[in-house]
């Protein structure tokens, strides 16, 4: 069993208090992304969890393409994507009115094996 020291701990809390600040301050999305970059450094491997944060940080402020960006980051990296990123990046895609995009996230979302609610 992995065990997480204090300071590693600590750090994830921080990771995750940040985005839900970041429903107020804008800025913090560059503080969200430092700190996600500096996990491995702390013992904490990203996971779809710790990515989602991200994009979902991204999408509220309607910047989808970064968030799509980090989609690419996650499957780089071995993650892959879950339902709940797909979601996040289909919504923000589709109300800021790119449908294009919308429906090659969701071809990828199904090649990736990720059930829609019509599959």
């Amino acid at each position: 069993m992995h065990t997480v020291d204090d300071e590693t701990h600590s750090f994830f809390r921080i990771l995750v208090l940040k985005e839900f600040s970041i429903k107020d301050f804008r800025c913090c999305l560059e503080d969200a992304r430092e700190l996600f970059d500096k996990m491995p450094e702390k013992g904490c491997l990203s996971n779809e969890f710790s990515f989602g944060i991200l994009v979902r940080g991204y999408c509220r402020f309607g910047l989808a393409n970064k968030g799509l960006e980090l989609l690419g980051e996650m499957r780089s990296s071995g993650i892959f994507p879950n339902k709940v990123v797909y979601n996040t990046l289909i919504s923000s895609f589709y109300k800021e009115g790119k449908t294009g995009d919308v429906e090659k996230l969701v071809e990828r979302m199904r090649e990736d094996g990720v059930r829609d609610v019509h599959n």
